[in-house]
């Protein structure tokens, strides 16, 4: 599986401390997948605080 950003042209978050995420980056995380019209996703935070965007049926 390859990683990609969702919008190449904004730079990502600053890098976070492990295991600390803030609502806010996953309100962002949620507002991507809808401006990208994504149907079935679901969105995972890792315990190092990483969120991720999983496309497609389970």
């Amino acid at each position: 599986m390859t990683a990609f950003p969702l919008d190449a042209a904004q730079p990502g978050p600053a890098p976070m401390k492990s295991g600390i995420w803030r609502e806010q980056d996953l309100r962002r995380a949620l507002a991507l997948a809808r401006s990208a019209r994504l149907r079935d996703y679901r969105v995972e935070i890792a315990p190092d605080g990483t969120i991720s965007i999983v496309v497609g049926d389970a």
